[in-house]
C-alpha cells in the first residue's frame, strides 16, 4: 500500500470516528509532532495525555547543568506547552471506549482497547502490531528537524543527520497532512 493511500485511510477514521477520540503520545516526540497531534485531536474535541519513566538522576561530575534526567523522556515540557496532560491512566481509561484512539511513537506497555487505533511511530510495538486499523512509520529524531523544550523551558532544536527509509515521514508532517486529509482539504 502507498503512503497516500495510507494517509487517506487514516483521514477516514478520524472523519468517521463515532465518539471521543483519544492521543497517546511520547513525551520524546518532537514539539511539532506534540502540537501537529494536538491540532488533530482538536478537530474531533479529543484529548491527550503521555507517560514518563522515572529514574535516578545522575549528573555528570564537572558539568553544572548537565545530567540524565529523572524524567526519562526528552520533551516533557513541550508536551505539556502543546496541551497534552499527565493524565496516562485517564487517557488509557478513555481509550478503552474511544471512538479512535491516536498513538504517536508510544510503546504501549500495558495498554489495552478495543477501539479503533491509528499508530504513527519508529518501531510499532505487538500492542500495536496486534490492534492497529493503519500504522504509518515516521521517522525518529535523527531523520528530521525538530524542537524540544529543555529542562529550564529553552526551545531547542535538532537537525536532520541522515534521510528516513522507506516511507517513514517526520511525524509532523504526517499529523499535518492528516488534519488537512481529515478536513477535506491537502496539505
Amino acid at each position: 500500500m502507498t503512503l497516500e493511500a495510507l494517509l487517506e485511510r487514516a483521514a477516514q477514521l478520524v472523519r468517521g470516528a463515532p465518539g471521543a477520540v483519544v492521543g497517546l503520545a511520547s513525551a520524546g516526540a518532537s514539539s511539532e509532532a506534540l502540537g501537529a497531534l494536538m491540532k488533530l485531536l482538536g478537530t474531533k474535541h479529543g484529548t491527550g495525555a503521555f507517560r514518563v519513566t522515572l529514574g535516578e538522576e545522575a549528573p555528570l561530575a564537572g558539568v553544572p547543568n548537565l545530567a540524565l534526567r529523572k524524567e526519562r523522556a526528552a520533551n516533557v515540557y513541550g508536551a505539556l506547552d502543546a496541551g497534552f496532560t499527565r493524565d496516562w491512566d485517564g487517557a488509557v481509561r478513555g481509550a478503552r471506549s474511544a471512538g479512535l484512539v491516536v498513538v504517536l511513537d508510544e510503546p504501549l506497555d500495558g495498554v489495552t482497547t478495543s477501539s479503533p487505533m491509528l499508530y504513527v511511530g519508529t518501531v510499532l510495538p505487538d500492542a500495536a502490531r496486534a490492534s492497529a486499523a493503519v500504522v504509518l512509520p515516521c521517522a525518529n529524531m535523527a531523520e528530521e528537524d525538530g524542537t524540544f523544550s529543555n529542562l529550564n523551558g529553552l526551545v531547542q532544536p535538532y537537525r536532520q543527520a541522515k534521510a528516513p527509509p522507506g516511507m517513514a515521514r517526520p511525524a509532523a508532517w504526517i499529523l499535518e497532512e492528516l488534519v488537512a486529509l481529515a478536513a477535506g482539504a491537502r496539505v
